[in-house]
């Protein structure tokens, strides 16, 4: 765990995003484990740096071909299937390379205290300002002077123990220069299908 930091944060986030938008209701047909496995690869590799890739291959390989249409019906269920299938992954991985103590920065406890896990915990929306948030190369305190909000205010959204209000989400959007509607509050537990799966927003 030692080696984590902002950039895996950011990496976490950009992968499940992709896994819960390409798969989020979709039936598991094999483009779309094509993708599963690669997005999973992506996040495998940042978990378990002492794996050789050709088992971290194998190991996305299999959860992919064996996921159900139960396992990717919407967002939660994609992000239970993530979590379950590292968590399972991560003990056998600290059985492999031995690494049995909790204070060994390369133990990955599959019980919550790896930073992926809060992570894979994020709503749609929080994903979501995280990753326009990044794009906009904002600090939070810029961004959150373009609201109107303290830059806690902003960092409590974005790790999901708040929600803004409606005349705070006009500011937001404005602030991150994207369509009001993408921040609406419908959408909240909703994946950005849209950003994978056409060619073009349907929003005004």
């Amino acid at each position: 765990m030692s080696r984590w930091g902002k950039q895996q944060d950011r990496l976490v986030v950009r992968a499940v995003d992709v896994l819960s938008g390409v798969l989020s209701g979709a039936a598991p047909e094999p483009a779309r484990r094509v993708v599963a496995s690669r997005a999973l690869l992506a996040l495998e590799e940042l978990v378990f740096p002492l794996h050789e890739e050709l088992v971290l291959a194998e190991n996305a390989d299999a959860a992919a071909r064996e996921a159900t249409d139960e396992q990717w019906a919407d967002d939660a269920a994609v992000r239970r299937w993530v979590t379950e299938t590292l968590a399972e992954h991560a003990l056998s991985y600290n059985e492999l390379h031995e690494v049995w103590e909790e204070d060994d920065p390369d133990h990955v406890d599959p019980q919550g205290e790896h930073p992926v896990w809060a992570l894979l915990e994020l709503s749609p929306f929080a994903r979501r300002l995280r990753l326009w948030h990044e794009a906009a190369a904002k600090t939070a305190v810029g961004l959150g002077s373009d609201v109107g909000v303290g830059a806690h205010q902003i960092g409590h959204w974005a790790a999901g123990r708040s929600r803004p209000g409606e005349r705070e989400r006009e500011a937001l959007a404005g602030a991150l220069g994207v369509h009001p509607a993408w921040l609406h509050a419908s959408r909240d537990e909703q994946p950005d299908v849209q950003l994978y799966r056409f060619a073009s927003c349907p929003c005004e």
